[in-house]
């Protein structure tokens, strides 16, 4: 808006059409940290001298059209130019009567409200505090200071009128600025003068109306009739005129609300008399008549048949406009059906266009305004119809979940796949617990529309968390309908439950489900409304209603992201991670803030929610009887000796227990929830018999006993066993072949059996012997003799055994108390050392399973001194060089990687070798 110089008027303490920012925060009722942000970009266009300070000033034209708007915005509702409303706003406001003249009920109760709103007008520049921490201060105040509650908005309301009323100057200590809109008067002020004494009786009238300020039709009436009888009473003419002038002065002095001014109290006072006089000098018949008979009719009634022919004509053909449905059936004339006496009347001439006859359009309009909604549609007619008072007394948290889908009046932006961005409100899904008013659940996506896939989802995840409820509470349409979960299943896997079937399921369990039939019978719409509240000032924030409440800054800043002004729309709004983590902020702050409704009764949701906690009976935890409800996805699988084995991309899912190792060979079906991949449920292929199965895990390769994964794995394993080793024993001790004894054998037989049994024996200790002296002197780098002469091999193996603990051997196998193979690392060396050894034997074992499970073909036996030789061939160096030694594990890394078990554990995700700084602490612990 640009206004011309004839249309403003100088400023105070500036030049011609320049202001401060205080001034302009002040006539535009605007926060002046708000004005000054906006003008940090526009230059000054002059300076005043404000409180002994130079302070830059701004001409109208210069300012945002933010601004620009606020202030011409509210001068045109008081019919004054720019400058004349920013000169009168700047001046200290002040009430229609000064303190000395107010009733002390009013100053009191002035006093009462500053001392309430007071320390909220002070907290309102803290930043740390939050809009709704502010709101519940204030309420606390001003039920402590006033004695009884008020809303959150009525409370805003006082707060709003007192910033308004103090201005620029920000003085909340002053008294005016708590006084009411209209403040009652003192009565003393109009105290009777000397020439008035002879009016006290009607001075008395006047003081005992209920309100001297507003009487009532019969409290004028009973004042006007003391006077005339006084008046009355007057001996000639000019007592009379004397007496007329002096009560009209008294009476527009002591009850002015008779009349706007004096001489119209006069001219009504000529008449009244002559009224009472006629009335036989009646304080009766002062009062007005046409109050008496209002209601009462004065002429002939519209025909009912043709009363009902205009409201339908106005809610069926013209949107509820009665005007319109009159000139309409009025031109149709006969053809209309309407008689002929309501022709006549419809078709007198008009003053204007949409004159209607006072008598129709008071019967018409009000039934037009009832019917209407019912054209409308089921909505309209929904929030006609009166709604019932829910008891919440009797309910207990997770007693009832209810469900809602919102479009939070926030916008972010997400890429859109072209090399740019796309600014969207999504979707956001809340699962409340209505007796607490908590939010338990809530899931944000970018997408416009959801599915059902996403609330079976959510219900899922609030299940695990909390338990199953005793209802689910939602509204109808696709949370009704759907009979599919959306998506499409991974390869081999087909879609879990339909809708249809998990609810038959969650009724098995004892859960009902409700479907609202109106929305403000969901007690999440309410509490979604209380979330977005605290919405504003977010980036990106676009009112609750975007068409008519959408910011300016919003709509600019959604023009310059999609006219790609901007190099990133992250500079003005939010992405969609950003957005998802502040909006668990606010639903944090939601939970955590006490509100003073009838339901909550000052509590927060947070500890409503554990106050009302079901302790005797608290909801059920999932078990494998009702965990295939929240599964997505089934397949039918075979379950193996190593139990439920499938791949879905590239991780692998491994699941056994002991009701596995039962199921041995079996096939079985096999439910998948992908938000919870660390339990399966199964069935059989009849959907019967569940049971619920926890996955396996991988455990570390050096892992031995003691470890806990190590132990809680093995069980697993042991578990899945069980059946079939126990199995085993019971058929064999049942079904073992059973022998009689031998009869007698002579001495003979026996003496040469027992021959035969000595030979062989000696021959087996002989050969262990050889054995274990091609052993000893394998350690001593030495070929064992074809013939071993007595001694040698004791010899050896002494001296195998000497040399073995002084020499520092680069590794060696040996078993623990387990029975197990373990690798033990050189006794002395430095770190280096060390970890090139650990890289070695990592080398050599990953090379032997290859050739174990895989079928890998190697030149030379696969051992410890052939993996380092061979390292050292393509090193060209010793590998202990710690000159070299990033190279070194580079190379063995890599070896490492290459191998068949290396390839395997990269693509499931575990480890090949562990790390140089962490291999003392693993060293430590074999």
């Amino acid at each position: 808006m640009t206004l011309t110089s004839s249309q403003q008027s100088p400023a105070r303490n500036a030049t011609p059409q320049e202001w401060t920012a205080a001034q302009l925060a002040s006539a535009g009722r605007l926060s002046k940290r708000w004005v000054l942000r906006k003008l940090a970009g526009i230059a000054a266009t002059g300076s005043v001298i404000a409180q002994g300070n130079e302070t830059a000033s701004y001409g109208f034209d210069v300012l945002p059209s933010a601004i620009q708007t606020a202030i011409a915005g509210n001068a045109g509702a008081l019919g004054l130019s720019v400058a004349e409303y920013i000169e009168s706003s700047c001046k200290p406001w002040q009430p229609a009567r000064p303190l000395s003249e107010i009733d002390e009920a009013g100053v009191e109760d002035a006093k009462k409200l500053r001392a309430a709103l007071l320390p909220a007008m002070q907290r309102q520049a803290l930043k740390l505090l939050s809009v709704a921490d502010k709101t519940r201060m204030g309420l606390e105040d001003y039920k402590r200071e006033i004695g009884h509650e008020i809303t959150a908005r009525h409370w805003q309301r006082l707060v709003e009128r007192t910033m308004r009323r103090a201005g620029q100057s920000e003085d909340f200590e002053r008294l005016e600025l708590y006084l009411s809109e209209n403040p009652k008067p003192k009565m003393e002020a109009q105290r009777l003068t000397p020439n008035e004494s002879e009016f006290a009786d009607v001075r008395e009238i006047v003081l005992a109306c209920s309100d001297p300020n507003q009487p009532t039709d019969g409290e004028r009436a009973a004042i006007w009739a003391a006077a005339f009888e006084i008046f009355d009473e007057a001996e000639n003419a000019k007592k009379r005129k004397y007496l007329r002038r002096c009560l009209v002065k008294f009476l527009f002095r002591h009850s002015p609300a008779l009349a706007e001014n004096e001489h119209t109290l006069h001219v009504m006072f000529n008449r009244k008399f002559a009224q009472w006089i006629k009335g036989g000098k009646a304080a009766t018949a002062l009062m007005d008549g046409r109050r008496e008979k209002v209601g009462v009719p004065t002429a002939e009634p519209f025909a009912k048949a043709d009363l009902d022919k205009i409201v339908w004509h106005a809610a069926a053909n013209c949107g509820g406009r009665v005007a319109q449905a009159v000139r309409d059936l009025a031109g149709s004339g006969a053809r209309s059906g309407l008689s002929q006496e309501t022709l006549e009347i419809l078709s007198r001439p008009a003053a204007s266009k949409s004159y209607v006859n006072r008598r129709l359009m008071g019967h018409a309009s009000n039934e037009v305004k009832q019917v209407m909604p019912f054209f409308l549609g089921k909505q309209a007619v929904d929030d006609i119809t009166a709604s019932l008072q829910r008891d919440y007394s009797k309910l207990a948290s997770m007693a009832v979940v209810n469900a809602d889908d919102f479009t939070m009046p926030v916008y972010f932006h997400v890429p859109d796949g072209k090399g740019w961005f796309t600014l969207t409100r999504g979707q956001c899904l809340i699962f409340l617990d209505v007796r607490s008013w908590r939010i338990i659940g809530y899931s944000l996506q970018p997408d416009r529309n959801y599915n059902s896939l996403v609330i079976r989802t959510l219900m899922n995840r609030v299940c695990r968390d909390w338990g199953i409820p005793g209802a689910w509470y939602f509204e109808r349409g696709i949370w009704k309908r759907s009979l599919l979960v959306s998506g499409r299943a991974p390869a081999g896997w087909s879609d879990g439950l339909s809708s249809t079937e998990a609810q038959t399921g969650w009724e098995k369990f004892g859960v009902r489900f409700i479907h609202a039939k109106r929305a403000r019978t969901k007690p999440v719409e309410r509490v979604g409304g209380m979330l977005q509240d605290l919405m504003h000032g977010v980036r990106g924030y676009c009112g609750r209603d975007e068409r008519r409440d959408c910011p300016e800054q919003t709509k600019r800043a959604i023009d310059d992201v999609e006219g790609r002004r901007v190099e990133h729309p992250g500079e003005i709004f939010l992405s969609f991670q950003e957005w998802d983590e502040q909006l668990a902020k606010l639903i944090e702050n939601y939970n955590g803030t006490s509100q003073d409704g009838a339901v909550l009764k000052g509590l927060s949701p947070d500890d409503a929610f554990q106050k009302y906690w079901p302790e005797s009976d608290p909801p059920a935890k999932l078990d494998e009887r009702a965990w295939h409800l929240l599964a997505h996805y089934v397949r039918p699988v075979r379950v193996t000796t190593n139990g439920i084995c499938f791949r879905i991309g590239q991780k692998q899912f491994v699941y056994r227990n002991e009701h596995t190792g039962q199921d041995r060979g079996k096939d079985v079906l096999a439910w998948f929830d992908p938000e919870s991949p660390e339990f399966i449920s199964v069935t059989d292929l009849d959907r019967k018999n569940p049971y619920l199965v926890e996955r396996s895990m991988p455990v570390d390769f050096l892992a031995a006993k003691g470890d806990e994964q190590f132990e809680r794995e093995t069980a697993k394993v042991m578990a899945h066993g069980n059946h079939f080793r126990t199995r085993y024993r019971t058929l064999k001790a049942t079904f073992d072949p059973t022998f009689r004894r031998m009869g007698h054998v002579d001495a003979q037989t026996a003496a040469t059996a027992q021959e035969m049994q000595r030979q062989r024996d000696k021959h087996e200790a002989k050969e262990s012997e050889v054995k274990e002296a091609r052993k000893s002197f394998s350690r001593l780098g030495m070929s064992a003799p074809g013939h071993l002469r007595p001694g040698q091999a004791d010899a050896a193996k002494e001296l195998a055994s000497i040399l073995g603990k002084n020499k520092n051997a680069s590794s060696s196998l040996s078993t623990d108390a387990n029975g197990q193979t373990v690798y033990k690392l050189k006794a002395s060396g430095t770190d280096k050392t060390r970890y090139v050894d650990y890289l070695l034997l990592r080398l050599m074992e990953f090379r032997q399973i290859g050739g174990n499970y895989f079928g890998q073909k190697f030149n030379k036996p696969v051992t410890f001194g052939m993996t380092r030789n061979t390292a050292q061939s393509h090193l060209k160096g010793s590998v202990y060089d710690e000159s070299r030694f990033d190279e070194i594990c580079a190379y063995l890394k890599e070896s490492i990687d290459k191998t068949i078990k290396g390839k395997n554990n990269t693509s499931n995700g575990s480890p090949n070798y562990h790390a140089f700084e962490t291999h003392e602490q693993k060293a430590g612990a074999i």
